[in-house]
This record gives C-alpha cells, sequence and structure tokens, in this order.
C-alpha cells in the first residue's frame, strides 16, 4: 500500500511510521496520523517538530499564457527554521488540516 517512508528535510526520524501513515485520516492528498504528517512524495514531517501552525488564503502561481495567480486555502506551519506549505481544495479542508495538525 505504501513505499518507503522518509522524513522530509530538517524533520527527526520517528518510529513506527507505517503503521501510523495506514492508521491516519486522509485529508486531501495529504495523511495525518499520530506521529506525523505523511504527504505525497513518501515523505513524512513528525508531528511534535511542528510549530507556527496558521490557515491563510495564498496566490498559487500558475503556468500558462496568462499567468494569473489562482488562489487557495493553505495551512502553513515550521519546523525548526524551514517552512513547510499544505494546499487545500477549501477553506473547510484547511480549518481540519489546522486541527489536526494542533491536537
Amino acid at each position: 500500500m505504501f513505499g518507503k517512508l522518509m522524513p522530509a528535510e530538517s524533520t527527526p526520524v520517528v518510529e513506527g511510521v507505517m503503521a501510523d501513515k495506514k492508521n491516519g485520516t486522509k485529508l486531501g492528498q495529504y495523511r495525518f496520523g499520530k506521529l506525523a504528517v505523511y504527504l505525497p512524495d513518501n515523505t513524512y514531517i513528525a508531528r511534535n517538530a511542528i510549530s507556527n501552525v496558521v490557515v491563510s488564503v495564498e496566490s498559487i502561481p500558475t503556468k500558462g499564457c496568462c499567468g494569473i495567480p489562482a488562489f487557495s486555502p493553505t495551512v502553513t506551519f515550521y519546523v525548526e527554521k524551514r517552512k513547510f506549505r499544505l494546499l487545500a481544495s477549501s477553506e473547510k479542508q484547511a480549518s481540519l488540516m489546522r486541527d489536526a495538525l494542533v491536537i
């Protein structure tokens, strides 16, 4: 079901991530477990390393003829000094993601 999981840059190694990911809650393209947040590229971010969780609406650059930015609800947080952003499909989903991170 899942490939080998690696910690994201600046993130500590966590034991038991395979079972945690399997039992985690899926929100959008991310999975939220008790130990970590799992990203689509088979990396994870240890929950105990996450700080400063904020929900906002950010402009996301798009490619194409016009280059018009799209606006997306985003959950932003830090691990040490590195900034991470999780894109959500709605403000409600972004709030659920934030709640999953701060519990």
